[in-house]
């Protein structure tokens, strides 16, 4: 599998593959990229911690530890199961508008 592909399991997520081809390619990106493609990938469909660990080629502790929890707290994605951190079928939405508005994603001046 190259980092172009996705797990045979996975290739429902094919149609997500243009918003995160960049981050794909890098080994370092900044932390308000991968937010903004969070956001991005959220906005297209509910997706759970491991999709967004697919779809992002980061591992799922690594995102829920630096992303999704802060994320999550400071109004940037929405939970599907409010209140339950550790849900099983937890999968996360956001709103796009948010990149625009929130003092964590705008540029810094």
């Amino acid at each position: 599998m190259t980092k172009q592909e996705l797990p045979d399991t996975h290739l429902y997520l094919e149609s997500l593959l243009p918003i995160v081809a960049n981050i794909r390619k890098k080994k370092r990106t900044s932390k308000k990229e991968i937010m903004k493609t969070i956001i991005e990938l959220c906005s297209e469909r509910e997706l759970s911690a491991t999709e967004l660990s697919v779809l992002l080629l980061r591992t799922k502790g690594s995102l829920q530890t630096h992303y999704i929890g802060f994320m999550c707290d400071n109004g940037l994605l929405q939970r599907k199961y409010p209140g339950y951190q550790v849900q099983p079928k937890q999968k996360f939405t956001a709103d796009r508008s948010v990149i625009k508005t929130s003092k964590f994603l705008t540029p810094d001046e």
